[in-house]
């Protein structure tokens, strides 16, 4: 490795000399050799900067951090991209990540050379996405922001990640709101009939939205009074409509139904016969082109479905605005009823799909469960309601 003048040259007694592009162009060049073995050249104006960057390259080297400069101008947007299609993530995830990148972080960051994004970049992005994004919203997409800065440096193309020190604001988790069973109801009658058995599906029968849309009529057992969720119907940009694998493993189950439910899905289907629909299915790892009897009668994405059936229904009934009701309350609406009529957390978990370990459910659902306090207040006015003799008896 070496610092050289280039506007100076040794003449014939050894002396320097002005060179040919004296005055012309950066003076100062570093040379070195990285460890693979390839020649490498860096030009600076000062010479203090050219012997730092001599120094800091020999360090590097000697303990094995050294990072080829050229790899640092590949974008984010093409780190990010290597990232994606190398991770092994569940469908739902994939969308989630896709959806989060191309509205909120590639328009800032993607066209960057990753080697120059430092902590502040990162902080700005955090501070852009709060504007548009809950709290909750704005930590999951820095997460994932993180997981691309560490492949990054794993790769080599950088030497530290800029995800130091980054302040996310306090995600405060909101009391689940329940709608009541008047304007599920009325949700419900607002919409044109042949949606409404998506509806059904997920107030009467904790269906997830996809869930509902990728119901075939095989998977409703009407003898027996009970659905098989088995898959999803999802969308990625740019790719026809198709059928995937449930949320998690745990979302595979049967779901006992009730004579409601089983008497408005015949209905549904008297009114609205099912028809093959060709569509792609992903749930067996190879995705293969059949014919499905969906339920819904159609292939619809949320967004349509937001847009023409869902949100005009919602405006219509008068719950438009702030808190407003999305499907998955519907969802929530069926977790409630459970919970009314004694249903434990285990029950409530296997209905809804959660992991068995009823985590997810207790931070959900916990305070729609009777309490410590209901127990304490029970405990008392059964021992003041009680016959006097019995209240005697009952005391130490």
């Amino acid at each position: 490795m070496a610092v050289d003048d280039l506007w100076l040259k040794k003449g014939l007694d050894g002396k320097k000399v002005p060179s040919a592009r004296h005055g012309r162009g950066k003076r100062y060049r570093v040379r070195y050799v990285d460890p693979d073995g390839a020649a490498r050249t860096q030009l600076f104006d000062k010479k203090i900067d050219a012997e730092n960057y001599d120094a800091s390259i020999r360090t590097d080297v000697r303990r094995g951090e050294y990072i080829d400069p050229r790899a640092g101008r590949t974008t984010f947007a093409e780190v990010a991209e290597q990232w994606r299609g190398n991770q092994v993530h569940a469908t739902n995830t994939a969308l989630l990540i896709e959806s989060l990148f191309r509205r909120h972080v590639l328009p800032y960051l993607g066209s960057r050379p990753i080697a120059s994004i430092k902590r502040s970049d990162v902080q700005g992005l955090v501070r852009r996405m709060d504007v548009s994004l809950a709290p909750a919203s704005v930590k999951v997409a820095y997460r994932f922001v993180v997981s691309v800065f560490r492949s990054a440096v794993m790769d080599g193309l950088i030497s530290k990640s800029p995800c130091v020190g980054i302040n996310l604001a306090e995600v405060t988790k909101k009391r689940l709101q329940v709608f009541p069973m008047d304007d599920i109801d009325a949700l419900r009658d607002a919409k044109p009939p042949r949606y409404r058995a998506l509806d059904d599906l997920g107030a009467l029968a904790g269906l997830r939205q996809g869930e509902a849309f990728g119901l075939e009529v095989e998977q409703v057992d009407f003898l027996r009074r009970r659905l098989r969720v088995e898959q999803q119907l999802l969308w990625l940009p740019g790719q026809p409509p198709f059928l995937a694998p449930p949320k998690t493993r745990h979302s595979l189950r049967t779901i006992p139904i009730g004579k409601t439910l089983v008497d408005r899905l015949a209905a549904h289907l008297r009114d609205f016969p099912a028809v093959d629909i060709e569509v792609v299915d992903k749930t067996g790892g190879v995705p293969r082109v059949r014919k499905a009897r969906l339920l819904a009668g159609r292939v619809i994405s949320r967004a349509a479905y937001s847009r023409q059936v869902w949100r005009p229904a919602v405006k219509k009934v008068g719950l438009a605005g702030a808190g407003e009701p999305t499907f998955h309350d519907l969802r929530h609406f069926y977790a409630s009823a459970l919970i009314a009529h004694g249903a434990s957390v285990t029950q409530v978990a296997a209905r809804l799909g959660h992991h068995p370990d009823g985590h997810e459910t207790l931070s959900t659902y916990a305070h729609l469960w009777p309490g410590e306090d209901d127990r304490t207040r029970d405990a008392i006015d059964a021992l003041f309601d009680a016959p006097v003799q019995d209240r005697l008896r009952s005391v130490p």
